[in-house]
């Protein structure tokens, strides 16, 4: 999945694996609201995020065949980002 963030300043945002990662289930994102949302398993990493500035965290292991669940949240009162889903291609396939 490529995903683009652009931020108006540097943001810290806090990257977190909900308790549906790694399952064969996909969430409904039609029905999907703050009170049903999958409650956050484990913090992956906090990362400062800066206009034209690319960032990796560290790879995170998957069984084959499952999905992966993230949520993305700023760190500090003061945030500003805008999250583009540019494709579902990626070096390793789908």
């Amino acid at each position: 999945l490529d995903t683009a963030i652009f931020t108006s300043h540097p943001t810290i945002v806090s990257i977190y694996s909900l308790s549906t990662s790694n399952t064969t289930t996909r969430i409904d994102f039609h029905s999907l609201t703050w009170n049903n949302k999958p409650p956050r398993e484990r913090l992956v990493g906090t990362v400062e995020l800066d206009y034209g500035v690319e960032v990796e965290l560290e790879e995170i292991g998957c069984r084959a065949g499952t999905y992966q669940t993230f949520e993305v949240a700023c760190a500090e009162r003061e945030c500003g980002m805008d999250v583009v889903h540019v494709s579902w291609e990626s070096e390793g396939g789908r």
